[in-house]
């Protein structure tokens, strides 16, 4: 069975070997096929060649349609594109060009806004801890207390809005003429949004306070098998990547299980996606969880050799704010690493990320310990 992913490649090879075979309909098409990868985070192999043809094609809605995507571009394609539809004969290509700069440009403008702001916080908690480091957790834990104020408000009308347009997607399923590219659209932001509200709620939810001593190894494989689903529902293959948890079976750790079976799956998930290559699929890759022991914690290791993580935006993970979503992955809500922070906390423990970029990725978590046994 062909994926989307390897269909959309073959025609984009058909394409550009023989750019003017298409019609100019189906030409138009593929720019909007290519727009919808870009949008799920894949870039194929051929996708600046492609777009050169269109974006030069004699039709010019097939010139508009290349217009339209420039917002999810690749950045070394970006400034060629926009320059030439800019300049272009026709007045509403100009327009959509002009409108996707913009859009652009706020988006660059909204990123950078939030990651002064999160540095902010950052350097306020800093200030704090001179004054004591009680005093810093007790302003974080106001801040926490606010956030969920805030967010369950929000959670409550978004899932308001929710639940109708998943009703409304499944009737326009059942109709013989509906759209299979446009159902096929709206069914994906229904479930990103359905994916945010869960992340949110997640987020601002309480952390259970029962706590029992469980068995770290059986936690992480748990947390390994539902971080390999999430990856296999983000339309990836997990099978890629290997993933080799080396603890010993007899380290327990007191914890609210299901809590920290969650954060695990988000920071293992994050090394599986570490491996994705331009065209949004894992290449082959391993993942290595193992521990260290010292008196009274443990420190359990996640170990990824892929991508990496540059400086300025590992600056900007470890300030643990949530809503920042990755647009290289289909799903990405913006809260994973942050639930992941603080559900590690609530167990008197710490997050740590050191990273490499092109190298790989090593994540630190201590966590105190109940027993050793051999």
């Amino acid at each position: 069975m062909i994926s989307d992913a390897d269909d959309l490649e073959r025609r984009m090879d058909g394409f550009t070997k023989a750019p003017q075979a298409l019609p100019w309909r189906e030409r138009r098409a593929l720019a909007h096929d290519v727009g919808r990868a870009l949008r799920a985070g894949r870039s194929p192999a051929e996708v600046h060649n492609v777009l050169a043809f269109l974006a030069w094609d004699d039709q010019w809605m097939v010139r508009k349609a290349v217009a339209d995507l420039l917002t999810v571009v690749p950045e070394d394609s970006y400034d060629i594109f926009l320059k030439e539809l800019l300049a272009d004969s026709h007045g509403s290509v100009r327009n959509a060009a002009e409108n996707a700069r913009k859009d652009r440009d706020r988006a660059f403008r909204q990123e950078r806004q939030a990651a002064r702001e999160a540095r902010h916080v950052g350097e306020l908690v800093n200030q704090l801890r001179e004054h004591g480091e009680d005093v810093a957790q007790q302003a974080v834990a106001v801040g926490h207390r606010l956030y969920k104020l805030l967010s369950k408000a929000m959670i409550h009308d978004l899932r308001n809005l929710l639940w109708p347009l998943q009703a409304n997607v499944e009737r326009l399923q059942l109709q013989p003429k509906a759209s299979t590219a446009a159902v096929a659209r709206i069914d994906q932001i229904a479930r990103q949004l359905a994916k945010f509200v869960e992340a949110a709620e997640a987020y601002a939810g309480d952390i259970p306070l029962e706590r029992e001593p469980q068995k770290l190894k059986d936690v992480l494989q748990e947390a390994s098998q539902l971080a390999s689903e999430g990856v296999a529902r983000a339309g990836l293959d997990p099978k890629s990547v290997h993933v080799m948890v080396d603890v010993p079976a007899g380290l327990r750790v007191e914890m609210a299980r299901q809590t920290l079976v969650a954060a695990f799956a988000n920071l293992i998930k994050n090394s599986y996606e570490a491996y994705r290559d331009h065209a949004g699929q894992l290449r082959p890759g391993r993942i290595v969880i193992e521990t260290q022991q010292t008196k009274g914690q443990v420190i359990i290791l996640v170990t990824d050799s892929g991508k990496g993580i540059s400086d300025e935006d590992l600056k900007y993970l470890l300030e643990f704010v949530p809503g920042r979503r990755d647009k290289t992955k289909p799903l990405s809500t913006g809260f994973g690493l942050p639930i992941a922070n603080r559900f590690i906390e609530a167990h008197d423990g710490s997050l740590a990320i050191i990273s490499q970029l092109g190298k790989g990725t090593k994540v630190r978590i201590k966590l105190p310990t109940t027993q050793w046994r051999l």
